[in-house]
């Protein structure tokens, strides 16, 4: 019976991989389609392993394993570092359609957006801990919703803004 489950466990593992890889290429087409820029597609991907260090660093930190619905919050995980991402993209290149500066865009964006991404994720950490404490069977699941939104939603609001105004300032500023 232990063989049975171990294989049966792996196969489990092995399709939720292939899934993960086939979401990132959706997100992937989704958002060149969305904002027709393979750049800003490849930005929002950058955070994804960085978020993703994170949570297996926070497992690691509580002795958990990367069980089964550890995994599926990482799917999950893709989804939500985009939203994230495109609701301030959408800010910045609104901002940009409606011609305020470049620099500014950026600032307004980051500062609109920053009281509903927060504090979202905020709650969202928050009650997860209980949930955490509750049932051994579920902790790795709330372990890395916990670290990977914190640390999604850190990069979010940090590095985004100065990566988009890195990426795209030769576009912007003329003077360059």
């Amino acid at each position: 019976i232990t063989g049975w489950a171990n294989e049966e466990n792996a196969k489990s593992v092995q399709s939720l991989l292939i899934s993960m890889l086939f979401g990132m290429i959706f997100i992937v087409a989704t958002l060149v389609l969305l904002y027709d820029s393979y750049k800003q597609a490849v930005l929002v991907m950058v955070t994804i392993p960085l978020s993703l260090i994170w949570v297996f660093y926070g497992l690691t930190l509580f002795m958990q394993p990367l069980s089964f619905p550890g995994l599926i919050w990482l799917v999950a995980l893709f989804w939500i570092v985009v939203r994230n991402w495109i609701i301030l993209f959408d800010k910045i290149n609104q901002n940009l359609d409606e011609k305020i500066p470049f620099k500014e865009a950026i600032v307004d964006a980051w500062m609109s957006r920053l009281e509903p991404v927060l504090l979202t994720s905020v709650c969202t950490v928050l009650g997860m801990i209980p949930l955490t404490l509750s049932n051994p069977t579920w902790t790795s699941l709330w372990l890395s919703i916990i670290f990977g939104l914190s640390v999604s939603t850190l990069f979010t609001l940090l590095v985004l803004p100065s990566l988009y105004y890195i990426v795209f300032k030769k576009k912007y500023i003329k003077s360059l």
